[in-house]
């Protein structure tokens, strides 16, 4: 018995990595019945990208609801109120923005631009008018055509667990 188990068993080494996928952040309909994850892949790049998938319980279907182009990472996909739309956060326009799809299917749209993108998981207000999302405050200087500046530590913390180096900015809840 010992041996049969031994055979099934596989060899798993440092390559293996890249055959795996994570999936995450399960998000339900509001009528129970579809479910929304983060698909997540490691590409032959060695770059994380992701994906939305929906499933229909009942039926266990699923579809890639975002593109797999392994350009990108989709992720924090959250149901409108009314489960007709999922607000989604996305790198897909160079910094992360908060996207709109809708559940009938098409093409996501940007919903935000903030010079410093978004952080966190998009909130939907109650009635589905709105939406609050996690931003950086700034001077407004677009850090990718200035370059960025080498960092200068005066304080004993400089960098916080979750949001990397600090920078003099404060997180902002902005309505979209």
């Amino acid at each position: 018995m010992e041996a049969e188990m031994e055979q099934e068993k596989a060899i798993m080494n440092e390559s293996s990595l890249y055959d795996l996928t994570f999936l995450g952040d399960p998000q339900f309909s509001p009528d129970g019945i579809y479910i929304v994850y983060v698909k997540k892949v490691i590409t032959d790049k060695k770059e994380y990208a992701s994906n939305l998938v929906i499933m229909n319980r009942n039926t266990e279907i699923k579809h890639d609801w975002t593109a797999a182009s392994g350009k990108h990472r989709d992720h924090s996909p959250r149901w409108s109120p009314d489960g007709k739309t999922i607000a989604f956060v996305s790198d897909r326009s160079g910094e992360n923005q908060v996207w709109l799809i809708s559940t009938d299917g098409g093409e996501a749209r940007q919903l935000t631009e903030l010079v410093r993108g978004v952080s966190g998981k998009p909130i939907w207000k109650p009635d589905g008018t709105s939406l609050l999302v996690l931003s950086s405050d700034g001077d407004g200087e677009d850090e990718k055509t200035e370059g960025r500046k080498p960092l200068v530590v005066n304080d004993l913390q400089y960098k916080a667990d979750g949001k990397g180096f600090l920078d003099g900015t404060h997180v902002q809840i902005c309505a979209r």
